[in-house]
């Protein structure tokens, strides 16, 4: 039986920004173009390898979503978390817990900022 082990929530989780992709730009294609609480069409180009678990910045913060498949976050929802990790149900669960969700807000508030 393994035991727990202790990490800081930063070596953990990496949180980054999604990328523009205005309407105008978008090329019909095969990859999601991932909004904060949906699928917003489809783009010729990906920008991150699965699985992804994407969240949004405000008013859908806390709804999170599994990706697992390329896709393109949009920065509408300028955080998400790109794992390589095994363990998705965990992030998944941890990701809707009211600690992350508050240093989700933070992130995306310094975001903003910049």
């Amino acid at each position: 039986m393994s035991e727990w082990v202790e990490i800081k929530f930063r070596d953990f989780i990496k949180l980054n920004r999604g990328f523009d992709l205005p309407n105008d730009q978008m090329i019909d294609g095969e990859y999601p173009v991932v909004a904060s609480t949906n699928i917003k069409g489809f783009h010729n180009k990906y920008k991150i390898n699965p699985p992804a678990v994407i969240t949004g910045r405000s008013g859908s913060l806390g709804t999170v979503q599994y990706i697992d498949t390329k896709c393109v976050p949009l920065n509408t929802m300028p955080l998400f978390m790109e794992q390589g990790l095994s363990e998705t149900s965990l992030i998944l669960c941890i990701c809707s817990t009211p600690y992350v969700k508050k240093r989700i807000q933070e992130k995306a508030e310094l975001d903003m900022r910049r």
